[in-house]
């Protein structure tokens, strides 16, 4: 009796003890079975980070790209006219001659072999093309600043050059840039008419260069002699001794001057496009 007393006693105490300190006394394969659990939950534990906000997923974000509409881009693929708008932009098929398709958009012109058609989705594809000088032309007359030519002429008659006016004219796609200057060299007086176009980094020279001998330009100088020194540069002398100086005037006068001018070296031959 005292024997098996004390084997229970003894059980007694080695059970309490294990369950005290955690440890399993279930059989073999269900300690594995605790094991593999207790592994997956430190996995869980290391992939999830204890904030609760961060435990969303996060997707990218795609950028949405507007397209044509399907009705557009079948007449398009056809070069059936047809007109299609985003109601700030605005492209219009216009027709096909010789495998080439006519389009407008803004202010250009372009001319699409057919083959390429596919390639055009999309108002940003199209203005892409404006800076392929083999398909996009720009709508654009080639106004030229005359006013000066007077002054220039005049300039070189005396063998010094000539700084005329000079502007920039922007709008959405093209930046533009004409003036009038001219330059007495070798004998020669070279009167630069500036117009030069640029698309975005796409240069197209629409200048003119007039050369005149010396002794054309002299012969010249009675033509417009009296309107010079009407409206020309003065100078004088101001208080304390101070060179004074009063610009050039430009007004109708000067300016059907300087158009007479113009047609004159024009009729002559003496000036040429710089890209002919």
């Amino acid at each position: 009796m005292r024997l098996g007393l004390f084997i229970t006693l003894l059980l007694s105490v080695f059970i309490s003890n294990a369950l005290a300190q955690g440890v399993d006394i279930s059989t073999e394969n269900q300690n594995s079975e605790l094991t593999i659990e207790a592994k997956d939950a430190s996995a869980t534990q290391d992939v999830l980070p204890p904030n609760s906000e961060n435990n969303s997923l996060q997707f990218p974000q795609y950028v949405e790209i507007s397209v044509f509409t399907p009705r557009f881009m079948k007449s398009l693929l056809a070069c059936k006219a047809d007109v299609e708008s985003d109601g700030e932009r605005q492209i219009e098929v216009i027709g096909t001659e010789k495998d080439i398709c006519h389009l407008k958009y803004a202010n250009f012109d372009l001319n699409i072999p057919m083959d390429i058609l596919g390639n055009i989705h999309s108002f940003d594809d199209v203005e892409t093309l404006l800076k392929n000088k083999d398909f996009a032309t720009y709508n654009y007359r080639a106004d030229y600043i005359y006013d000066g030519l007077m002054y220039a002429l005049n300039a070189c008659s005396e063998k010094k050059d000539y700084d005329g006016e000079t502007e920039e004219l922007v709008d959405s796609y093209v930046t533009v840039n004409r003036g009038l200057s001219a330059e007495f060299i070798n004998g020669n007086c070279k009167i630069y008419i500036y117009n030069q176009q640029n698309i975005e980094g796409v240069i197209t020279d629409y200048g003119v260069t007039c050369t005149l001998p010396y002794k054309a330009v002299d012969s010249l100088k009675g033509y417009f002699k009296d309107i010079v020194e009407k409206y020309g540069e003065k100078r004088s002398f101001g208080s304390h001794g101070r060179i004074m100086v009063k610009r050039e005037q430009q007004n109708s006068e000067t300016h059907d001057a300087d158009v007479a001018l113009m047609y004159y070296l024009q009729q002559n031959g003496y000036c040429q496009r710089n890209n002919p």
